[in-house]
């Protein structure tokens, strides 16, 4: 979750995957969504300071873990 919305994913804890990040990959659908968003949801609606380009590659978000 971040400011722009939250959501629920499943997770898995790897070395393939550098620590205080989180990897989503491509293919998740709103229809498999137990909340009705996609990772689209945490994505800030402004431009980079870098190149006034979008920021859907790079946003900072919590994780709560929900068993």
């Amino acid at each position: 979750y971040n400011a722009q919305g939250a959501l629920e994913l499943p997770v898995s804890i790897t070395a393939a995957v550098r620590r205080g990040t989180l990897y989503v990959p491509k293919g998740a659908w709103i229809g498999d969504s137990a909340t009705g968003v996609t990772v689209n949801a945490l994505v800030p609606g402004h431009k980079s300071d870098l190149g006034d380009g979008a920021c859907y590659y790079d946003c900072s978000v919590d994780l709560q873990l929900i068993r």
